[in-house]
């Protein structure tokens, strides 16, 4: 079977869900590490991990139960996320990506984009989804046949 490597698809013409199952998160400002739902599966899923507890915004204690990588659809570079059983909708950290990655976030009314600093190569996109008031970005799942 052949299969397609990211760095080969052209992010504006290959519809990418028909390789890979797609999955939106949100680009937050607030959020400290990027939080996902234990469900998501990028495909290096760790259940043997140290587990750390978080505080929501609601006072709540959430406690982790696995983590694992995620990338962003036009991307190749993956992220470290903490799966936690509360999460419905994942959170990907804008300091977090900033930091490690090097990029630029331009945010307006409609949209968000992130560019890698060196290249000035678009490494994510986000639509503002008026439904949550929240910037959504797409990242890749693992399909079983992965």
């Amino acid at each position: 079977m052949n299969v397609l490597k990211p760095s080969l698809i052209n992010y504006n013409s290959t519809p990418l869900s028909k390789i890979h199952p797609i999955m939106k998160v949100a680009i937050d400002s607030g959020t400290t590490g990027h939080t996902f739902p234990t469900s998501f599966d990028g495909g290096n899923h760790n259940p043997n991990h140290t587990t750390c507890k978080v505080n929501t915004a609601a006072g709540k204690v959430m406690e982790s139960k696995a983590t694992d990588t995620f990338r962003f659809v036009g991307d190749t570079e993956h992220h470290h996320c903490t799966k936690f059983d509360e999460v419905t909708i994942p959170l990907a950290s804008l300091g977090t990506i900033c930091r490690k990655k090097q990029v630029i976030g331009i945010f307006d009314d409609v949209n968000g984009r992130l560019f890698d600093k060196k290249t000035m190569r678009m490494v994510a996109k986000a639509d503002l989804d008026l439904s949550n008031n929240l910037y959504m970005a797409e990242v890749i799942c693992v399909d079983e046949g992965d």
